[in-house]
Parts: structure tokens; C-alpha cells; sequence
């Protein structure tokens, strides 16, 4: 009982399996319970069905490389301002930011809602 508060307090970094749990819980996320069934409805046969799972998969995860590309390319935080910003202009950029500030995320909260 007579341990030190640096033994007891939790480890300060996440290992390759901690964070692919992580992506794959926020890609995948709770919808697959929703949208799972009505897939499962419209396609003919369950090899189509799995193969389609499979190809959204993919495309998840190219994206997925394409966002850890561009992050190593400019270690800034930011994340897609930055990358606009570099790529199309700061006109582009700022025109971005604010239309996330303004439109798209309060749009997605009251669409989740």
C-alpha cells in the first residue's frame, strides 16, 4: 500500500492498437447497429453485403492514409484549414473555417440531435 502516485497514475501514451480501437470506433461507430439491417435488406446475397462492408472499409482507411500523409507533410494544428491553406490559398482557408464554425458543425450537432 505504500506505493508512489507515479505508479498508481496511467501511462501517458497509447500504443498502434490503442489508437487503430480508437479510429475504428469513430468510423464505425453506433451507426453500424442502424444502417447494418437495412443493407442487410437491399442486397441480394450476403457475399455482396460483406463485400460492399469491405469496400467502405477500404475507402475509410485510404482516407484515413491520406489524413496521416498530410499530417507528417505539415506537423501543425489545424488540421484541414492547414491543409487547405497550403494546397488552395488563405482565401480558401478562412473562407473553410468559418463555414465549419458557422455552418457545418452546428449543422451536424442538430442533425445528431
Amino acid at each position: 500500500m505504500n506505493k508512489s502516485p507515479s505508479e498508481d497514475a496511467p501511462r501517458r501514451q497509447l500504443t498502434l492498437f490503442d489508437t487503430t480501437c480508437i479510429i475504428v470506433g469513430i468510423i464505425i461507430g453506433a451507426g453500424i447497429y442502424r444502417s447494418s439491417p437495412e443493407i442487410a435488406r437491399l442486397t441480394p446475397n450476403t457475399l455482396l453485403l460483406l463485400g460492399l462492408w469491405l469496400l467502405g472499409g477500404l475507402l475509410s482507411l485510404l482516407g484515413a492514409l491520406c489524413y496521416a500523409e498530410l499530417a507528417t507533410a505539415y506537423p501543425k494544428a489545424g488540421g484541414d484549414y492547414v491543409y487547405l491553406t497550403k494546397a488552395l490559398g488563405r482565401k480558401v482557408g478562412f473562407l473553410f473555417a468559418w463555414c465549419q464554425l458557422w455552418i457545418v458543425r452546428p449543422g451536424s450537432i442538430g442533425a445528431m440531435a
